[in-house]
């Protein structure tokens, strides 16, 4: 941990060595994968980080994470949820801030250490929701959230290779603020 540490505050980019297991998040926050005990989440790390993720490996005209998230909390909104729902919704793939989006056909083939993709994805998850409060609402709605996620998928699915509903004048950066605003406002209402 050590060698991470000087790493960050040298301004280093981290190394490729093995035994690091830690990456430099938006913020300049050290994330050790390897363990959770550290693991400090802010929405300050995760809206740049969805906002600079294409979904679908790329394979459309630029549509972040951060877009398909704010889709699924706006669904669940226009279903009549509550913001501790939509909220869960909106950081239902946060731990891809710290992942990456993987298709899913392949997130049971791809292994971190000797854990799948997706054990590592649903621990950040849970530490996730926890951290910020929606834990119990997790739990009680998670069915909810799928369903509304897999509706933005289809509308997603049939606008292809345009996804987007946005003007292409939105930058990263603008959807990184529009991300962090609506988190913000559904955090102070819950």
């Amino acid at each position: 941990m050590a060698k991470v540490n000087a790493a960050v505050e040298t301004g280093k980019v981290l190394d490729a060595n093995p035994e690091n297991r830690a990456i430099s998040t938006y913020t300049g926050r050290v994330f050790d994968i390897t363990n959770p005990e550290t693991w400090d989440f802010t929405l300050d790390d995760i809206a740049p980080a969805l906002a600079n993720i294409c979904r679908y490996a790329g394979h459309v005209d630029f549509y972040s994470v951060a877009e398909h998230s704010i889709r699924v909390a706006t669904i669940l909104n226009e279903w009549g949820h509550p913001p501790a729902v939509c909220l869960l919704g909106l950081l239902h793939d946060a731990s891809e801030a710290y992942l990456l989006d993987i298709p899913r056909p392949w997130k049971p083939l791809v292994y971190i250490g000797d854990r799948t993709y997706y054990d590592v994805e649903n621990d950040i998850q849970e530490s996730l929701f926890k951290q910020f409060g929606i834990y119990d609402t997790y739990q009680a709605n998670w069915d909810a959230v799928h369903e509304a996620d897999m509706q933005a998928y289809r509308e997603e699915a049939s606008r292809r290779p345009r996804v987007s509903e946005f003007p292409d004048t939105v930058t990263t950066k603008h959807m990184a603020r529009i991300f962090k605003q609506i988190a913000e406002g559904l955090l102070g209402s819950i």
